[in-house]
């Protein structure tokens, strides 16, 4: 670490030529956000600025290529500016979270081999919740309904869970069935208070 450093500024987007593309119209509408236009800098001419100021600055990756069609701003060439400029630049990954197990080996891959230190994203722009359930929501009401889960749900839910814990979904989804089953089958009472949120199917003779 820089011992004349002052500030670090966390939240850097590139507009070299090798990133501009990942911004679209966007690059248009923080300018007018901003009030002035925002400059095309190369790396080594945005190092320069930052080095000035005696400033460091966490440089973003990103990727919304599914909900915006635009190519992403690689990782590698986050990578390439912070083996250029090590005293400047911090690099964090980007990677498209609707891409699955696809998205998963990305980040590995930019922490183990590139060597950065951090992950962007970034819900409105990539359009997710963090706690998005509709995939788990697919295989149990799949299971529950037809014993079975679709190939395009198991592999939704594998590419988001891993083997292991589409395991532990589908041994989730068997274990509150059967204490239906058991529930059920004793015509065990809810507690006292409890009010009833489904009318039952067929009322016990």
């Amino acid at each position: 670490m820089r011992t004349d450093l002052v500030a670090i500024d966390v939240h850097v987007h590139p507009t070299s030529p090798e990133a501009v593309s990942g911004f679209g119209s966007d690059l248009e509408a923080m300018g007018r956000y901003f009030g002035r236009s925002i400059p095309s800098l190369s790396i080594d001419e945005l190092a320069e600025q930052y080095r000035a100021q005696r400033m460091m600055a966490v440089l973003l990756a990103m990727d919304s290529s599914t909900t915006s069609g635009r190519p992403p701003v690689p990782n590698d060439h986050i990578a390439s500016a912070v083996r250029a400029h090590p005293d400047v630049f911090i690099g964090f990954a980007g990677v498209d979270p609707w891409k699955g197990r696809l998205a998963v080996d990305e980040a590995r891959r930019a922490r183990e081999v590139l060597g950065l230190r951090g992950l962007k994203l970034h819900p409105g722009l990539q359009k997710f919740a963090a706690n998005d359930e509709r995939i788990v929501y697919s295989v149990a009401h799949e299971l529950t309904n037809a014993g079975q889960v679709s190939q395009a749900s198991y592999d939704a839910a594998r590419d988001l869970l891993g083997e292991a814990g589409l395991v532990e979904l589908v041994s989730l989804c068997g274990y509150y069935t059967l204490i239906s089953y058991l529930l059920n089958a004793f015509a065990v009472p809810l507690p006292p208070g409890a009010r009833e949120m489904w009318a039952a199917a067929e009322n016990r003779p």
